[in-house]
């Protein structure tokens, strides 16, 4: 693991621990919030590649400045969550975690193994987060598959995002 900061952690969620299994911007900004406040970040990323943010915008000195800002109070681990090894390895990570944060696609924890009653069953006690724009469950849960309007300026979605979030405790 590495960490993007090595200070020790003071703040009011100060011995919590956190694992991100995110990318882009939702998951790692939350986690980033909390990792502000004290707690402990495990960010889990692709080998290889990392967090896509880590290649985003102006690059200072090989890095990139959006890195910069969502990466910081983290710990970065690399998994490969398509095969058991890294999966044994998440796993072992629930076990010692409050909570688990996660922005993937609805269904993708549970593709991998790791929906939510297996993460309770690891460790109880863990708090699962979706963050999700069009939530887990429900008729727009893929709404975000084929309801995009693309135009060379922009990609807006044909109505209103209603932003939602889950948390689960098991």
């Amino acid at each position: 693991m590495t960490e993007t900061d090595q200070s020790p952690k003071k703040g009011p969620l100060s011995g919590l621990r956190v694992l991100e299994l995110g990318h882009f911007i939702a998951a790692p900004f939350c986690t980033r919030i909390l990792g502000d406040l004290g707690a402990e970040i495990i960010k889990v990323e692709n080998p290889g590649k990392g967090d896509p943010i880590r290649s985003w915008g102006k690059m200072v000195n090989g890095k990139s400045l959006w890195w910069s800002v969502h990466g910081r109070n983290k710990k970065s681990v690399t998994l490969n969550m398509k095969n058991q090894k890294g999966l044994d390895v998440a796993k072992r990570l629930i076990a010692n975690c409050d909570a688990v944060v996660e922005n993937f696609r609805p269904g993708q924890l549970d593709r991998w193994g790791l929906g939510a009653d297996v993460i309770a069953g690891i460790n109880p006690d863990c708090v699962l987060v979706h963050v999700s724009g069009y939530g887990q469950t429900g008729p727009d849960r893929g709404y975000w598959r084929s309801h995009w309007r693309t135009t060379p300026s922009d990609r807006v979605p044909r109505r209103h995002n209603t932003v939602a979030s889950g948390a689960h405790r098991g």
